[in-house]
């Protein structure tokens, strides 16, 4: 054999099983597990920004209105895509019991970081309603007499000098 001859496969010829050489697919070690790797990181992604949107919705509290009826909600009092607060208590205390004031924080939703506030919040609503306050207003008159202007000597300074009579 020559050596610096061009073997069969280069100069476009058949192999000994017949098949051109030039057809073969070029393999590049290493390539087959990047495109499965990079699709479960475009998964793992929209999985995580799902959840971080879910939890920002359904955390916290708020009291607000149904029916006119104070209820404790578990989230936000705004639909976020699908999401929805959760009920998680109605009370026995109606909105218009309740000072303007007041009924405008429930009818809005009035948030809270922790159910504990929420339910400190009620309890002071329901006490809200249930304290009437009296309030008694009494006049009390007072005489006064006054004692006629009596008339005293005038007051001599005695350092002062004489006064002279009038010409």
């Amino acid at each position: 054999m020559l050596v610096g001859l061009a073997s069969p496969a280069a100069a476009g010829e058949s192999d000994a099983d017949g098949s051109d050489a030039t057809s073969d697919p070029v393999r590049h070690p290493g390539r087959s597990w990047r495109t499965p790797v990079f699709i479960l990181a475009v998964l793992m992604l929209v999985v995580l920004s799902l959840g971080a949107v879910v939890f920002n919705a359904r955390r916290g509290w708020f009291v607000g209105a149904d029916e006119q009826v104070v209820v404790l909600y578990s989230g936000r009092p705004d639909t976020f895509l699908w999401i929805q607060p959760t009920p998680e208590e109605a009370f026995d205390l109606a909105v218009s019991d309740l000072s303007p004031k007041l009924q405008s924080d429930v009818e809005t939703g009035r948030e809270f970081d922790s159910e504990a506030d929420a339910r400190r919040f009620v309890a002071n609503l329901e006490d809200s309603t249930t304290t009437t306050t009296t309030t008694t207003t009494t006049t009390t008159t007072t005489t006064t007499t006054t004692v006629p202007p009596t008339t005293l000597p005038p007051v001599v300074d005695p350092l002062a000098p004489p006064a002279t009579p009038p010409a």
